[in-house]
């Protein structure tokens, strides 16, 4: 089974795919290490602060693993049987992406991102709403416990099909994203 498990910077996607790709014994890739060690990289992107990768490379590597969690900003970019989006409030985000130095300009454009549902959305319009799942990770004890029981049920009634999503697209974050 390939699980992905995406999100924005600063949610919890590494910490959380580690531990169950440790736990299940099966390849845990991060293709943002992967795109570094295995010479993905084509362009940086200064103005965005962000490096470019060759996709066709990084489909073609992670591609060629039957089981496996893939741990992505862009999950929906790679074959999967289920893409998990994590979810992370704003300011626990803007706390989480501070404490890695981010500059103030990343910090906006990855909140903004997570208000916006980009990640969420991008993974829906991929993957659909049955194979699309959401967990806010504000404990990682209750994200990591909410993951293991999707991923051991792959109940469609956990996915964003059946359930409301979260929004965090209100007045007092939009208020807090225009603080700093």
């Amino acid at each position: 089974m390939r699980i992905c498990i995406g999100g924005t910077p600063g949610t919890g996607k590494t910490t959380i795919a580690k531990r169950i790709a440790n736990d299940r014994n099966i390849p845990h890739l991060d293709v943002s290490a992967l795109a570094h060690e295995r010479g993905w990289i084509v362009e940086r992107d200064d103005d965005k602060d962000t490096d470019v990768i060759d996709v066709a490379m990084a489909r073609a590597y992670i591609g060629s693993y039957d089981d496996a969690v893939i741990d992505s900003h862009y999950a929906e970019m790679f074959y999967n049987d289920m893409i998990i989006i994590l979810r992370c409030p704003p300011r626990t985000l803007y706390q989480r992406l501070s404490e890695r130095g981010y500059s103030a300009k990343k910090i906006h454009e990855n909140i903004l991102a997570e208000i916006l549902d980009i990640c969420l959305i991008n993974a829906i319009e991929s993957k659909g709403k049955e194979k699309t799942f959401e967990v806010v990770n504000e404990n990682l004890i209750d994200a990591f416990s909410d993951v293991e029981k999707i991923i051991e049920t792959n109940d469609v009634r956990l996915s964003v099909k059946h359930k409301k999503t979260v929004h965090f697209l209100t007045e007092e974050n939009l208020v807090f994203l225009h603080s700093f």
